[in-house]
């Protein structure tokens, strides 16, 4: 199973946001690379929707389950130091 993912521009915190079209997987990369030639359009589209118009797309991969798996598990990493971050400013 591969899932298809739109990379935005970095915003100026180095953060790179993403889309991750969730009507579908593919049943390997070729499918998923296919998928996405043929809808680059619409799948930017849907992303520069998703983020408010306010975030340019600059990429479209396909990313395989472990490579998923790796996104969340840096994105929670982030988000919980993000927390702490927030918890010292209230602190100080």
């Amino acid at each position: 199973m591969w899932f298809l993912v739109v990379l935005m521009t970095m915003t100026p915190n180095d953060i790179t946001p993403m889309w991750v079209l969730s009507t579908e997987t593919f049943a390997d990369q070729n499918t998923c690379t296919e998928f996405a030639v043929e809808n680059q359009y619409m799948l930017f589209q849907k992303a520069i929707e998703a983020h408010e118009y306010k975030i340019k797309p600059t990429l479209i991969t396909c990313v395989s389950p472990e490579g998923m798996e790796q996104i969340l598990r840096e994105s929670l990493e982030y988000g919980n130091n993000a927390d702490d971050a927030k918890g010292m400013e209230k602190s100080l």
